[in-house]
């Protein structure tokens, strides 16, 4: 409902008040070659396209680098995997709680929620062999989903999200844990 597309067809089927021009961006007079839905949108089309996915994946990297450090040094893996964990938990339960409680229709609709579970946060509090079973099973339930991508079952970019559990669920099930003793010999 506030993204202006929306906004203005609501105004325009509740109350039938066509829209008109305000203002129209200089970017959409003087180039010929722009989108023709560029005066509608209000937003020129980019001749380099860069969603930001690259920046986004590169921060990804650089949140989880806690658990695969501490899977490697052998030292403090819990408090690596929190770290790692927390912030795709955090959002990942903020979307969910949002498609729940929400009437708006784009939110319902966001796939997002289908690879930041809420629900990895148990991973915290398994047993080493629990916790190894459930990150092989996340792995799989991730793998499926580029399998989705692949095929356009499922439209929204999540490359870069996919990144975010799949480093630290990826970790747990395929790295062996490597102990203080095993480093010393």
């Amino acid at each position: 409902m506030f993204l202006p597309q929306y906004l203005r067809e609501a105004v325009q089927t509740k109350w039938g008040v066509k829209p008109y021009l305000v203002y129209e961006r200089k970017e959409c007079r003087r180039d010929v070659r722009a989108d023709p839905s560029c005066l509608a949108r209000g937003i020129p089309t980019a001749e380099n396209q860069n969603s930001g996915r690259w920046l986004l994946a590169f921060a990804i990297l650089v949140l989880t680098a806690p658990v695969w450090l501490s899977r490697r040094w052998g030292r403090l893996q819990r408090t690596g995997l929190a770290i790692s964990i927390l912030p795709y938990w955090l959002l990942g339960t903020v979307l969910t709680v949002l498609a729940i409680i929400t009437p708006v229709p784009y939110l319902h609709l966001n796939e997002t929620i289908l690879v930041w579970f809420p629900i990895d946060i148990v991973i915290l509090f398994l047993s080493p062999q629990h916790k190894v079973i459930y990150a092989r099973g996340r792995v799989a339930m991730l793998a499926l989903i580029a399998v989705l991508m692949m095929i356009n079952v499922l439209r929204q970019p999540l490359w870069a999200p996919l990144l975010w559990p799949l480093i630290p669920m990826a970790t747990i099930a395929l790295w062996p844990k490597v102990t203080n003793a095993q480093e010393g010999t």
